[in-house]
């Protein structure tokens, strides 16, 4: 009926745009490098020498949650509790 050739077919022509669609996507036009970029970079035996970021960040944040307002959220998790730790978290 099916060799394992026919399987192995049909299995890699599901697989493969089910894993193309899954590819994230940035927008162009926001350039959101600094609120990944996190670490104090500082000298931080220095007065505010671990501030992390510097300069007023309100256009960036505005422009993310525009972009944000655009798009749909696909996955939302909701953690509701009262002393969860990280093992309960992660579990």
């Amino acid at each position: 009926m099916f060799t394992s050739k026919s399987v192995l077919a049909l299995a890699l022509a599901a697989a493969i745009p089910a894993l193309t669609a899954c590819a994230g996507s940035q927008s162009a036009n926001v350039d959101d490098s600094a609120l990944y970029q996190r670490a104090a970079k500082g000298d931080i035996t220095q007065f505010a020498g671990a501030r992390r970021l510097s300069g007023d960040m309100t256009d960036l944040y505005q422009k993310e949650l525009l972009h944000a307002a655009q798009k749909h959220a696909k996955n939302v998790i909701l953690l509701i509790g009262d002393g969860m730790g990280d093992s309960e978290i992660t579990a």
